[in-house]
């Protein structure tokens, strides 16, 4: 009968050491920011740190700006290796996978030898003014049912 190799068992034992880790220290803290649970340790790269970024970048590209855009939260199942460089920002192009407005934070390098030597994380964006208008047109509609279009 086969049985699992001591390293692949210890590996396996590692790997599943880690997701339990990450999802305790993921609690929300009492000012309700989701992402303070998601801090960097020695081997990775927060979450937290990803956001603030692309916040910051955010603040720096808004200088003689019309829009104002916030920062929504990354993805929480991306799990990046700690970057030895500041990490930067940028602009993201539109693609198949988003196709909403956003700004991709990166590492040119990072501490891992072998895979994600660089890593690039989509933060999505969030127009506070265009959510508005969508909240007052459908305030209009609630209150005037000629608004909404008939699908036949």
């Amino acid at each position: 009968m086969w049985e699992p190799s001591r390293s692949s068992r210890v590996a396996a034992a590692a790997g599943l050491a880690l997701i339990f880790s990450i999802a305790a220290a993921a609690e929300p803290d009492a000012h309700g920011d989701p992402l303070l649970g998601y801090r960097g340790n020695a081997q990775f790269h927060g979450l937290y740190e990803v956001r603030e970024a692309a916040r910051a970048f955010l603040i720096k590209e808004s200088v003689g700006r019309k829009a104002a855009y916030e920062a929504m939260d990354p993805d929480i199942r991306v799990a990046v290796p700690r970057c030895v460089v500041p990490l930067r920002a940028r602009w993201a192009r539109k693609s198949v996978e988003h196709d909403q407005p956003g700004v991709e934070v990166f590492c040119r390098r990072s501490v891992a030898k072998k895979y994600a030597r660089v890593w690039v994380v989509f933060v999505p964006l969030f127009e506070p003014e265009v959510a508005e208008k969508w909240r007052l047109l459908e305030e209009k509609k609630k209150r005037d049912p000629a608004l909404v279009p008939v699908v036949k």
